[in-house]
């Protein structure tokens, strides 16, 4: 069955990049709705527009497990208005660039949907990479939640055959897969009211 939302990525060779992590997961990735590319740049140091950015693919994935719960199961209410940026920081995976290019899609569940909003924002360059993209969906909860493990479970796999095997990512990872029914419909419940289920305490 064709998918919607894709994240499509082929490996790298990672040139000077510094850090196990990030030499060993170093590729170019398309992120794409439809017809839209997300990840669509104008990279100014050849004065061209591409469909792909280059970056380790680490800190997204750990960043995607980190706020796991928050990203399927925190909806967007008026309440979380007045704290607008922590929202963002779970929701919003430019926050995972860590000096690499990375666009602004935020992702904000609704129940069994999900939408995706994705724009440039003005001014906004990183190592002269600029997004050109503006668009917004919704979709289906589950094809968002497949893609995004699907990813995180590519990169677990690239570190371990790298032999890498003690990150805080694949920590998070196997804790996930692990999880019991009870203990994944507590996280629910706590990231559905704005808490951390693996540290109860309002996150706003």
């Amino acid at each position: 069955m064709s998918k919607d939302f894709k994240i499509d990525w082929n490996w790298e060779s990672p040139l000077d990049a510094k850090g196990r992590e990030l030499r060993a997961t170093w590729g170019s990735l398309t992120i794409s709705y439809k017809n839209e590319v997300i990840t669509q740049v104008y990279d100014s140091s050849t004065k061209s527009v591409r469909e792909h950015i280059y970056a380790p693919f680490y800190p997204l994935a750990e960043w995607i497990m980190l706020n796991w719960w928050f990203l399927m199961y925190e909806p967007y209410t008026s309440s979380k208005f007045t704290h607008i940026e922590d929202y963002l920081i779970r929701h919003n995976i430019s926050f995972a660039k860590e000096g690499y290019a990375l666009p602004n899609l935020i992702i904000k569940p609704q129940g069994q949907t999900v939408s995706l909003k994705w724009g440039n924002i003005k001014n906004d360059t990183i190592n002269g990479i600029r997004f050109i993209n503006n668009g917004e969906a919704t979709l289906l909860l589950d094809e968002v939640k497949d893609e995004l493990l699907n990813f995180v479970g590519v990169v677990s796999e690239r570190l371990k055959e790298h032999g890498i095997n003690d990150t805080l990512l694949q920590e998070e990872w196997n804790a996930y897969k692990n999880i019991s029914k009870d203990e994944e419909e507590f996280c629910k419940v706590a990231a559905f009211s704005g808490l951390d289920p693996y540290n109860i305490r309002m996150c706003y």
